[in-house]
């Protein structure tokens, strides 16, 4: 196979995985009664490992403070989130995640995934493993700046 035929069979791979991932995120919150970006902001809530603030949570997630308050609202009215003032300095109002609900509601979606996965990478050895997450990697670095630079661009 020509060095342009593996760019362009790897552009509509790549292009295929995003379109998917979008998708699957979309049925996922639609099953837990949200829309793809409240799920994607709980991700980041979960992720993050411990309370943070609403400017931070618009930080990770790429929206504005405005944009955040919506989808704070509708995780706490769904029961995945809450606010609470911070304890060190009461101006700050911090959002943490229901890890319990999302134990029981988002985990046990992903499992079946997860086992699927986990048997997909076994197929692979240590060394392919690693040459397929050192792409992933540098992939998604590459993503968040072109991102990064669209953002600017449209100021």
């Amino acid at each position: 196979m020509s060095t342009d035929h593996v760019q362009e069979r790897l552009d509509r791979l790549l292009r295929d995985l995003s379109t998917e991932t979008v998708l699957l995120d979309q049925s996922v919150a639609e099953r837990l009664g949200l829309n793809p970006t409240d799920h994607k902001c709980l991700r980041f809530l979960v992720d993050a490992g411990a309370a943070v603030t609403a400017g931070q949570l618009a930080t990770m997630a790429d929206l504005t403070t405005g944009a955040v308050t919506g989808i704070l609202d509708r995780l706490e009215q769904a029961g995945f989130a809450r606010r609470k003032r911070d304890a060190n300095d009461r101006r700050q109002v911090l959002v943490e995640v229901s890890l319990a609900k999302v134990r029981r509601e988002v985990f046990p979606i992903f499992d079946k995934l997860s086992r699927r996965m986990s048997a997909l990478a076994a197929s692979y050895s240590r060394r392919e493993l690693a040459t397929i997450m050192d792409f992933m990697e540098k992939g998604i670095a590459v993503s968040r700046e072109y991102r990064s630079q669209i953002h600017r661009a449209a100021r």
